[in-house]
């Protein structure tokens, strides 16, 4: 797994030896899968009541493709969209977050709408809380911008 990668997942705190396993899996996993290298990763997160962050879905990037590994921490579940034939939608929510600087407060959520063959094919959608909130804005200007379609 890329360098930069392992300090991305310790900047939002995902550091246990069982879950970054879980993440070298899953990248070499989608390794096979993407026909393009793989150039950035991210992790799906949310902060409950509590205060306890928790780390749903991980997705890795590449400039036309999107895998999705859902439950990467106990039951993986793979799928690929191709971002080629164009991103339909694109839906940004924000909350205490001026897209310069996330805060503990950060949340965003992105759904997008993949096309294929002229038509939607399916809507994706990522959360990123505090500083994740960053990372999400960043795969925003990088991957979904340039992909979107009229």
């Amino acid at each position: 797994m890329k360098e930069e990668f392992k300090k991305y997942l310790a900047t939002i705190g995902l550091t246990a030896p069982t879950a970054l396993a879980r993440v070298e899996d899953a990248y070499r996993v989608c390794s096979h899968l993407c026909p393009e290298d793989i150039g950035d990763i991210f992790v799906e997160d949310y902060v409950t009541e509590d205060g306890t962050r928790v780390y749903e879905h991980l997705e890795f990037f590449s400039p036309h493709f999107v895998m999705d590994v859902k439950n990467f921490l106990s039951a993986p579940d793979y799928s690929v969209g191709g971002m080629g034939n164009g991103i339909f939608a694109l839906r940004v929510r924000a909350s205490e977050y001026d897209f310069q600087k996330a805060s503990d407060k950060s949340r965003l959520v992105m759904d997008l709408a993949l096309r294929a063959a002229g038509t939607p094919q399916n809507v994706w959608t990522f959360k990123a809380a505090r500083e994740n909130c960053d990372s999400l804005w960043a795969l925003a200007i990088k991957y979904f911008k340039p992909n979107l379609t009229g």
